[in-house]
C-alpha cells in the first residue's frame, strides 16, 4: 500500500487507524466465537452424561439463542 493513502485523514483519524481497528474487531469476534463454541461443546458433553433431559433442552436453547444469533449477526 502507498504510505500517502494510509496517512490521509478522515473524521480526525488516519486510514491506517481505521484499518487497524477493523483487524482488531475481526480478531476479537473470531476469538469470542471460538471460546463460545468450545464452551458449548464442553457443555454438550456434560449434558450427554446426565440422565435428565432438562439439561439437553438447555443446551439446545443455548446453541439456538446464543451461538446461532452470534454467528448470523457477524457474518
Amino acid at each position: 500500500m502507498n504510505q500517502t493513502i494510509l496517512n490521509q485523514v478522515f473524521w480526525d483519524n488516519r486510514i491506517l487507524d481505521y484499518f487497524i481497528a477493523g483487524v482488531v474487531l475481526l480478531f476479537s469476534l473470531t476469538v469470542v466465537k471460538v471460546v463460545i463454541s468450545a464452551f458449548v461443546k464442553r457443555f454438550k458433553k456434560f449434558a450427554e452424561k446426565t440422565t435428565t433431559t432438562l439439561d439437553d433442552l438447555f443446551v439446545t436453547v443455548l446453541v439456538w439463542c446464543v451461538l446461532n444469533k452470534f454467528t448470523y449477526s457477524f457474518t
